[in-house]
């Protein structure tokens, strides 16, 4: 009797600790291995903040900042240098911080103001702004165009309307997604010129001797016109997407006047004008990089609507 008792009680007391640590084990495990796929498809489909989803992408942030970073001395140079004692310089940093402090992505958040007198903006990626003495001066122009005519807009809300549209291109990843187009468009073109001259190869006598090929070249204007119209619409979609974000940008920030990037559409169109004709306006849509600026005013005004409806979230966007 003694036997028979003492077998069970010790091999329970013993297959416990044994099932426990066994059940730990598959757990850390399946946490490991969860943790990984979700490490692979948070890389590859990160969450597009400006276009509010998850999006394929091939080039990481960091290679993103590293581009912005080398490249800002020379888009400086470029466009004529620093200016370093521009009177308004300070209240251009200040609201630039404002507009930093509401976006998701990690920016480094430098902006220049360079010695050209072309109005322009830009901001490389990484969150490396730029913005022309021209554009400064069109902008205070234009606030005291605005004030003869009767309406009062404030030279911080002009400035949030240029450099929120700049952070939405960064935040929306937009230079990254052009080389990632373009990679595509070669590996493609790459691709069919392979299977084509490989094709052909096939049927050829092997005794002949190697010419070069017409139909390299023919696959490099396709593949250069390719790249061109899918290039610039792809561009066009990115003005739009930053028009967007730089109201949400301000309308975040609570202290800026939306309006502004009704007027700023209003000051680019006095150097790039909106043609009258509908056909030749719609032939010229296609070889641009910007849409015209009537369009990108009449889509800021009705966003500005839904904004103001709550139609538009523009809470920050926790994943």
């Amino acid at each position: 009797m003694e036997t028979t008792f003492s077998t069970p009680s010790v091999t329970t007391t013993l297959s416990k600790p044994i099932l426990v640590k066994s059940n730990n084990l598959l757990k850390r495990i399946s946490n490991s291995i969860k943790r990984f796929f979700n490490w692979i498809y948070n890389y590859f489909f990160p969450y597009n903040f400006v276009k509010q989803k998850s999006e394929f992408r091939i080039i990481p942030d960091c290679f993103e900042n590293w581009i912005g970073k080398v490249s800002y001395k020379s888009i400086i140079c470029a466009w004529g240098g620093e200016c370093k004692n521009h009177p308004q310089k300070q209240a251009i940093e200040k609201v630039t911080k404002d507009l930093l402090s509401h976006v998701e992505r990690q920016l480094a958040g430098k902006v220049v103001i360079v010695n050209s007198k072309t109005p322009n903006a830009a901001c490389l990626p990484g969150g490396y702004m730029i913005i022309s003495e021209g554009m400064i001066d069109a902008i205070n122009t234009e606030i005291q165009l605005l004030r003869n005519k009767g309406i009062e807009i404030d030279f911080d809300s002009m400035i949030a309307a240029v450099m929120g549209h700049e952070l939405g291109h960064d935040e929306g990843r937009h230079s990254a997604q052009k080389i990632e187009l373009m990679l595509a468009i070669k590996a493609i073109f790459f691709g069919l010129k392979t299977y084509y001259n490989h094709k052909k190869s096939i049927d050829k006598q092997p005794e002949e001797p190697k010419k070069e090929n017409p139909s390299d070249k023919t696959f490099d204007y396709l593949e250069e016109i390719t790249h061109f119209f899918l290039g610039k619409a792809k561009t066009r979609q990115g003005e739009n997407e930053a028009d967007l974000y730089s109201l949400i940008l301000m309308a975040r920030s609570g202290k800026y006047n939306l309006d502004a990037t009704i007027y700023i559409q209003d000051l680019l169109e006095k150097h790039d004008p909106t043609p009258k004709n509908q056909k030749i306006k719609s032939l010229a849509a296609l070889f641009r990089s910007h849409p015209h600026c009537k369009d990108r005013k009449d889509k800021n005004i009705s966003n500005i609507e839904k904004v103001r409806k709550k139609e538009i979230n523009i809470e920050p966007i926790k994943i």
